[in-house]
């Protein structure tokens, strides 16, 4: 077997157990699954296993509004849904007064529901919001369990919030590790399992969408950690690839403009898809070029080739 053929392999089986995890029930949609791990034995020629996490979970992303009255009460039968025990309005036992959950929008009774506060998906999704809201039992115990699971999918967010620079820088360095990621992923297998292990607790960045995040995550963002974190790990992923590491620096790529002489900087450096700063892809080849040098789409010396081998 080609050793530089295994990491494709290893990429291979990750994609097929997410396509079965996402695959299952929705009775085990809110359970998280684990990915095999990957560590290629050079001797053996054989894959053993490192912990990569993925998780489908169908969350809640509505926001309701607590609407304390009769007919609040009435669409539960006056029951609280956890133990239907009959719950009432307050006046009368506090063991049965309702208690509005803001997670899932429904009353609770007092022993369901301890005024226990939890960061709710709804208002980060919707809103950008952190705050603490209350929530029963239930929820509780459901938040606390995703918490740190990559089930959050920030392209579900309003428009409006694109253009928050915080959420802008967050995606962009997000992006530029989903494309590092098909660099290391083909390297040295054990340079793989190193470069994995930068990642720490969030080795999801390297195994899930790069849509999705935790909550964790986007909380640490907002107090203003999280991003510090993810720039530092595209940088040490920056350095391995382009001084560090000679297999994955023979994968840069020179300005395609010098193939028809639209080269600006007339300069055949190398270049890599992740210097988002600096260069550009086609959308239609993915040929790489210098962000100055890349004018009309359909000017692409490329894209130009393969259709006079069509």
């Amino acid at each position: 077997m080609n050793l530089s053929q295994i990491p494709q392999k290893v990429i291979q089986n990750i994609e097929n157990q997410a396509e079965a995890t996402r695959a299952r029930s929705a009775s085990e949609a809110h359970s998280s699954s684990f990915l095999s791990k990957i560590r290629f034995n050079q001797k053996s020629h054989s894959v053993l296993v490192t912990e990569i996490p993925e998780v489908k979970i169908d969350l809640d992303l509505r926001i309701h509004y607590n609407i304390h009255s009769y007919f609040a009460l009435e669409g539960s039968n006056f029951k609280c849904p956890s133990c239907s025990q009959l719950i009432h309005l307050p006046n009368g036992s506090q063991n049965k007064v309702a208690k509005f959950c803001e997670y899932t929008g429904k009353h609770f009774c007092a022993n369901c529901h301890y005024d226990e506060e939890r960061l709710l998906p709804s208002t980060v999704v919707n809103k950008w919001e952190f705050k603490y809201s209350k929530v029963c039992t239930l929820a509780r115990e459901f938040l606390d369990g995703i918490y740190d699971k990559p089930c959050i999918d920030l392209n579900k967010i309003p428009e409006n919030l694109y253009t928050n620079p915080i959420i802008q820088k967050l995606l962009s360095l997000r992006h530029q590790l989903a494309i590092q990621k098909e660099f290391i992923f083909t390297c040295r297998p054990v340079e793989v399992q190193k470069l994995m292990a930068l990642a720490g607790t969030d080795l999801y960045l390297l195994a899930s969408e790069e849509n999705l995040f935790t909550l964790m995550s986007l909380e640490a963002t907002y107090r203003g950690q999280f991003l510090h974190k993810l720039k530092e790990l595209v940088r040490q992923y920056s350095e391995h690839i382009t001084n560090e590491c000679e297999i994955c620096r023979a994968k840069a790529s020179v300005c395609e403009g010098l193939t028809n002489d639209t080269c600006v900087i007339k300069k055949d450096d190398f270049i890599y898809p992740f210097q988002l700063e600096t260069t550009k892809s086609c959308p239609n080849c993915r040929a790489l070029f210098h962000k100055v040098c890349y004018r009309d789409p359909s000017n692409c010396p490329k894209c130009k080739r393969k259709a006079k081998l069509a």
